[in-house]
């Protein structure tokens, strides 16, 4: 026992005097930078339909001036517009003034996808993709899978298509495979794509064309005139990786347009969707152009190694997972009669390692929340993945805490409890804190239990009558470092909430605490009834004031010394019983 101790509080020491990192979460700093902007607007006349692609410079606060702007019309109307994005820590993206437009920023942070309207009844699906970097006609090698929808009216084609383009060094392409809403099978043919330095590409004999290649290099956004006098958005993502079900495990959010004629719906959409390890789907949150709040519900969706992706009641779908695994883009006939192009982003990242047995390991995602996970002999090796995610899952209210961060820490590893030591740790930002009204002594980090389906806290330190040297600080908070951390002996899905209930902590400067307070201690575990009735006093009453608030600020630095001091001395713990019952009986009086 004495040795698993020296070995835990070292893991312990080891992480928490790390670098320290600042949250990834989604802010308006995101937003800065240079923006190309492929528009396709859909509807029915007399409404204005058609394509437009724009610059947008966005500063650090989320103002932007349109610098450029031209549509299928030829017109540059919108060229010098200006306005405000705004954008909330999980990477929803709204403009300031007009509240038909919501979008969706993607975890990599260079791509958003907008839908919004107008009173003349256009509806549109904006992708927005960052610039920057330097372009070469080699980054247009490999193959390419393109989804795109057509918009027009009565006299013109519309519907999707999807099609498989190999594309070699020079920009020549070559189409392997075709299908469009009609059923027609051959189309795009050959051709030669041209990229300039900054990443503006265009199709040599399509003088309409125009698009633009993302940072990393594997996707493109491209608007044109299509052949069949209609007007083209299409968006390809290179293929390559190897895909599971277990990629598409998450919360994503989709925004679709519909395309149509006069008796088909016409508009735009969005949702928020869970989906589980094995691609079942349920949509938590809808909405619709026409007000309407329920649609999509749940399913199946299908994943194909080379990451094509399908709906299993929608026989006509047919999509692709980018190979960040964070966005799809799909097509599919819609059930008003119309036709669909989906962009689905996941705001999440993900980091996987195999772990040596017998050693100590740490996974991390890019903003220092993660796992320091040390394992025992005989274990084997083992691959420990870590995901994080700017979509909490589960509800903290009336669970564990009142309210709960955006965030998510998802832990995997095939070891049972026993297997390994291990530490979690989740970083916050004060006005997170600030926002959710959470006092930084009450904010612990949370596992979710699977079988109770509920929030248990993380890392409970036993405040029983065993022996001091059977202890760990097996939970804290590090102010100064801006993460909350606990000790575990199992893995599941982590967030960060409060006030809580039960066992709270707090610390000074650097280091992490962790212990019983005297409530707790007195009364052996937080589950005692007198615990839960002192802890529904402390959320239900004096959490409500200022002054409650700072009492229990106050209550929380004060407290741990004097449970530890108490905790195994029987004598003294029953007299500070007796002194607790009067508070205890005056708190299931009041409500």
């Amino acid at each position: 026992m004495g040795r698993k101790i020296l070995v835990g509080l070292a893991v312990v020491l080891g992480f928490l005097i790390g670098s320290f990192s600042s949250v990834q979460a989604f802010t308006t700093a995101d937003l800065e930078g240079t923006w190309y902007v492929h528009k396709l607007t859909s509807g029915d006349a007399p409404a204005w339909i058609g394509w437009a692609y724009a610059t947008w410079v966005v500063d650090s606060k989320g103002n932007y001036t349109k610098t450029s702007y031209f549509d299928s019309d030829e017109s540059d109307f919108e060229k010098g517009q200006t306005g405000t994005l705004n954008i909330t820590s999980n990477g929803i993206v709204t403009i300031s003034g007009q509240g038909r437009y919501h979008g969706a920023m993607n975890f990599e942070k260079n791509m958003i996808v907008l839908t919004s309207d107008n009173t003349e009844g256009s509806y549109h699906f904006e992708v927005l993709v960052k610039g920057g970097g330097t372009f070469t006609t080699n980054d247009l090698e490999g193959t390419w899978y393109m989804h795109g929808l057509v918009s027009g009216d009565a006299s013109q084609w519309t519907g999707w298509y999807y099609a498989t383009m190999n594309i070699d060094s020079s920009g020549n392409f070559t189409t392997t495979s075709y299908l469009n809403s009609s059923g027609e099978t051959t189309g795009v043919g050959s051709g030669t794509i041209n990229i300039t330095s900054d990443g503006i590409v265009t199709i040599s004999d399509q003088l309409s064309s125009h698009g633009i290649m993302n940072l990393e290099k594997n996707m493109i956004a491209l608007t044109m005139d299509d052949g069949g006098g209609g007007y083209d958005l299409a968006v390809g993502l290179k293929g390559g990786g190897t895909f599971t079900t277990n990629n598409l495990e998450g919360t994503w959010y989709m925004h679709g347009l519909v395309s149509g004629d006069a008796s088909q719906w016409t508009g735009w959409y969005y949702a928020t969707m869970n989906i589980d390890s094995s691609g079942n789907f349920t949509t938590t949150s809808y909405l619709n152009s026409s007000g309407e709040t329920t649609g999509v519900g749940s399913g199946t969706i299908n994943i194909t190694s080379d990451g094509i992706v399908t709906i299993s009641d929608q026989l006509s779908s047919h999509g692709i997972m980018n190979l960040g695994k964070d966005m799809i883009v799909l097509t599919m006939d819609d059930g008003g009669g119309g036709y669909d192009l989906i962009v689905g982003v996941k705001n999440e990242e993900s980091m996987s390692i195999t772990v040596i047995e017998n050693t100590t390991t740490s996974v991390t995602v890019s903003d220092g929340s993660g796992v320091i996970i040390t394992t025992n002999v005989g274990t084997g090796d083992n691959d420990v993945s870590v995901t994080l995610s700017y979509a909490n899952p589960y509800d903290f209210t009336g669970m564990a805490g009142e309210r709960g961060l955006n965030r998510a820490l998802k832990i995997t590893a095939p070891l049972g409890e026993g297997d390994f030591f291990a530490t979690v740790k989740l970083y916050y930002t004060d006005d997170e804190l600030a926002d959710l009204g959470i006092v930084k002594s009450t904010f612990r980090l949370y596992r979710w239990d699977k079988t109770k389906e509920k929030w248990v806290l993380a890392g409970i330190t036993d405040c029983g009558d065993s022996s001091p040297t059977d202890q760990l600080n097996d939970y804290g908070i590090d102010t100064e470092g801006r993460f909350i951390w606990a000790n575990v002996d199992s893995f599941s899905i982590f967030g960060g909430g409060g006030p809580g209930a039960g066992i709270t902590t707090t610390t000074g400067g650097g280091g992490g605490g962790g212990g019983c307070f005297i409530a707790t201690a007195v009364y052996g575990t937080p589950m005692a009834e007198e615990v839960k009735t002192l802890s529904k006093f402390r959320d239900e009453v004096l959490m409500k004031t200022t002054a409650g608030r700072d009492f229990v600020e106050l209550y929380y630095k004060t407290s741990p010394p004097i449970a530890d001091f108490i905790r195994n001395k029987p004598t003294l713990k029953a007299m500070v019983r007796i002194g607790l019952k009067p508070l205890v009986w005056f708190s299931r009086l009041v409500k």
